[in-house]
């Protein structure tokens, strides 16, 4: 509720994930900048500082808009996770936030990093942005801004979406700095 706030957006979805209820529509409001500390802000799960593996209709919606609500992973080199990982059955919707600060290279025993910002994965997952911002989110392997695996749905709604800003894709180091993958077979 607003008059008492949860710690973490990852907290809300694990309420949301326990409440048992699959028919409802549930809002996360963000409100500021959200920040994933060491401290355990978020609390990291699953290498994502959001883990979305529910089958919930959840929005998570900027209280301002993309330029003042923000979920910032505030990872490095030394820290990593992805942003957001979402596999649901159920529509998800972020809906004008910024979502930042992924940052994922491979370490022993594994050899590939996805989706710095989403990593969006399941055969029957929607995803809709709505005036969202992906931005400065970075991984050694594909899908620095958003990874989509075969099967997934990614939607893109109001002219404020955008996935990196930046007119020129950048490699820095091997380092895939904020681009789109969409990985997909044919039939």
């Amino acid at each position: 509720s607003f008059a008492f706030p949860l710690e973490s957006v990852n907290e809300a979805v694990t309420r949301i994930a326990s409440s048992g209820d699959t028919t409802s529509q549930y809002t996360i409001y963000v409100d500021g900048t959200v920040t994933c500390e060491s401290s355990g802000d978020f609390g990291i799960q699953n290498d994502a500082s959001v883990n979305i593996n529910c089958d919930r209709m959840i929005t998570i919606k900027g209280w301002s808009g993309a330029d003042k609500d923000i979920i910032d992973a505030n990872q490095s080199y030394k820290k990593q996770a992805r942003v957001f990982y979402i596999e649901s059955s159920k529509k998800i919707v972020l809906q004008k936030i910024t979502v930042t600060g992924g940052y994922l290279i491979p370490l022993a025993p594994f050899t590939t990093a996805y989706g710095g910002g989403l990593y969006i994965t399941g055969s029957t997952t929607e995803v809709e942005l709505e005036d969202c911002v992906i931005k400065e989110n970075c991984v050694q392997t594909q899908g620095g801004g958003a990874y989509i695996a075969s099967g997934s749905k990614l939607t893109m709604n109001g002219s404020g979406s955008a996935i990196n800003k930046k007119p020129v894709l950048t490699s820095l180091s091997g380092q895939v700095r904020n681009h789109l993958y969409l990985r997909y077979h044919l039939n």
